[in-house]
């Protein structure tokens, strides 16, 4: 019986040992681990400080590039805009003196500008007032002619009231035969604008103080022509117009 408690004893020592070595083993493993990821972090950690370093210093060289860029590019345009100034400073009485020419030209240009357009509108206004003075004249001469026209149609109302003989085909025929286009030939070339225009006018009953221009204007206006061509061509148009009773 003694031998079998001690083989148990024995036994039960062999598996505490087993157990506290397996027990330690596994400390033992578990602390390397931690210190394996503990060595792994500040592994990561430093590389990452370097990566931050390196990134700094890289970004650091760029900026000093990039000022040193832009003080060589400064430096630069100080000396242009130097270069400019004495430049500048050199041609400044060259360029007053064709400036002041320049000027003095355009002056005189302007000037002579003002001058023609001064004259222009003096001319304008004079033919304004003259046109406005010949229209004056033409609507005076319609007024008398439309008054002579209501009386002479007046007394042919009362001739023919009256039972007289119609005045109205002697007239005519006395109005064609006096035609300036009746004489020479019936061409009309024995006839002057002048007594064509006088015939217009005793004809419309214009008043014969109205000057020629004004005459035609206000024939042309009583037929509902248009003034085309020379007065002479406009006279003959009224005349042959006239004539025939159109």
């Amino acid at each position: 019986g003694e031998l079998e408690r001690a083989e148990e004893e024995a036994r039960r020592a062999r598996m505490a040992a087993e157990a506290a070595r397996l027990e330690r083993e596994d400390r033992l493993e578990r602390e390397a681990r931690v210190a394996a990821a503990a060595e792994a972090a500040a592994e990561s950690e430093a590389r990452s400080r370097r990566q931050q370093v390196a990134h700094a210093a890289a970004e650091e060289e760029r900026r000093a590039v990039r000022q040193a860029l832009v003080d060589e590019m400064e430096a630069q345009a100080q000396r242009e805009e130097a270069a400019r100034a004495a430049a500048l400073h050199r041609a400044a009485p060259l360029e007053q003196s064709g400036a002041r020419l320049a000027l003095e030209r355009a002056l005189a240009e302007a000037r002579s500008e003002a001058a023609a357009a001064r004259a222009t509108g003096t001319a304008a206004r004079a033919r304004e007032a003259a046109a406005r003075a010949e229209a004056a004249e033409a609507e005076a001469c319609e007024q008398a002619a439309r008054g002579r026209e209501e009386d002479l149609l007046r007394q042919i109302a009362a001739l023919a009231s009256r039972g007289g003989s119609s005045p109205g085909d002697a007239a005519a025929s006395s109005s064609l035969a006096s035609t300036p286009a009746s004489g020479n030939g019936g061409d009309g070339s024995g006839a002057t604008l002048a007594q064509k225009v006088a015939w217009i006018k005793a004809h419309l009953g214009l008043a014969p103080e109205c000057s020629l221009v004004a005459a035609v204007a206000a024939a042309n206006k009583r037929e509902g022509l248009v003034a085309e061509g020379g007065f002479l061509r406009q006279a003959d148009r009224l005349v042959a117009r006239l004539a025939l009773g159109l």
